[in-house]
């Protein structure tokens, strides 16, 4: 008996693309031949899933897609951490073992032999985009700390990132290898002259493959102090002092108006980790309510007569639902901003910060976003609009 993988996901692997495993064996001639895939979540090492194919007739070969199964280990880690200090994203990824065997024989007594192959890999919750995926225009190596220097960080977000002293930001990063020691912070002033340099070390080690770091302006303030003098600050990440990652600038903004309020929008990309985009201006309102009624009997009895009264009802609201929405609006974007706000757009989680709220799950409504460049419109904003994704429910009559 003898199965040969003949192509397989990378070690490390995105779980909303093709995850394909393309099998052979040297008994598919056997009648009633079928290949056996046995998929587990290494988190529960006695529960799998079972597939069977049949080769394929052209060739003798077969594949299987385990994208839709694997993905179904994971959800996300939505960032919370309010210093900078690094984050072990468990629900981010997911390490899987496929385990694959045959079976044939004649139909009153097929046999099944299976674990003649096994294979123990890594997935994630990014979707790459087909074309870029297909085409390696963007692999998972590039995100995989130490293996590529520098590495890159899990968004797509333009770099110079605006943040006020209060916002939070985190970095979301691949580090199976282990070759993140800390994270390196170094704080300028306006004059490009270097302020503040401080290092927070990475203790989560070889068992945390995808990591998120705190590096907003209030994350900094809250750990290691931000310098009144601070215009700009730089974020990397160092192995015993070798630059491992990209470099992402921050700049410092300030925004105060008493007639406008500020909307933070932090979302999860389309890469696995989470972006925040700020929304500063006037957002328009409004509340849409959902009333439930029925018609009740009026009148009442009083001794053997049936009286009415100008205060019966007759329609009575027996529920009432209020759905609250926002639609914001960015300031005026670059062609890269707008590109990279797709991600929101077509997020399936985003939170919102405003006021004393932090972090409330929102979903974006709309199902059309127009692609705007500036060497069509010149100057140009986006238009998103929110639901709550808690509905505000009234006392019952």
């Amino acid at each position: 008996m003898a199965i040969t993988i003949n192509s397989q996901p990378e070690l490390i692997a995105p779980a909303y693309n093709n995850m394909v495993f393309s099998l052979e064996s040297s008994n598919v001639g056997n009648a009633n031949f079928k290949f056996i895939c046995d998929i587990y979540n290494d988190a529960y090492p006695t529960v799998f899933i079972r597939k069977k194919l049949p080769a394929n007739p052209s060739n003798g070969y077969c594949y299987f897609d385990i994208a839709g199964i694997v993905r179904n280990y994971m959800t996300s880690d939505p960032p919370t951490d309010v210093l900078v200090q690094f984050t072990d994203c468990t629900k981010s990824y997911a390490n899987y073992t496929v385990k694959f065997g045959e079976e044939y024989g004649a139909t009153s007594g097929i046999v099944e032999y299976p674990d003649l192959e096994t294979v123990s890999q890594i997935t994630f919750i990014a979707a790459i985009d087909y074309v870029d995926f297909t085409q390696q225009l963007i692999t998972v190596d590039d995100f995989n700390m130490g293996l590529h220097v520098p590495s890159r960080f899990l968004t797509n977000i333009p770099d110079n990132i605006e943040v006020r002293l209060q916002d939070y930001f985190w970095l979301s990063f691949i580090n199976n290898d282990s070759d993140v020691i800390d994270v390196f912070i170094r704080q300028y002033n306006s004059a490009g002259g270097l302020l503040q340099a401080d290092h927070t070390a990475d203790t989560l080690g070889l068992t945390a493959t995808l990591q998120q770091v705190g590096c907003g302006a209030a994350n900094i303030v809250n750990s290691i102090g931000m310098d009144a003098a601070t215009s700009y600050y730089t974020v990397v990440l160092l192995d015993s002092g070798h630059v491992v990652s990209e470099v992402r600038t921050f700049n410092l903004i300030e925004y105060c108006s008493p007639i406008s309020e500020t909307y933070t929008l932090t979302f999860l990309n389309k890469l696995g980790g989470y972006d925040s985009m700020n929304f500063f201006g006037q957002p328009l309102k409004t509340s849409t309510a959902t009333k439930s009624t029925f018609k009740k009997r009026q009148g009442q009895w009083k001794a053997t007569a049936y009286i009415y009264a100008p205060t019966d009802r007759n329609k009575v609201q027996y529920q009432t639902m209020i759905q609250d929405s926002v639609k914001l609006m960015t300031g005026w974007i670059t062609d890269e901003q707008a590109t990279w706000l797709e991600e929101l757009f077509s997020s399936p989680d985003v939170l919102v910060t405003y006021g004393d709220y932090s972090l409330i799950p929102v979903n974006i409504t709309d199902s059309n976003l127009t692609w705007k460049t500036t060497s069509r419109e010149k100057l140009f904003s986006l238009e998103f609009m929110m639901d709550f994704s808690t509905m505000r429910i009234r006392q019952q009559y």
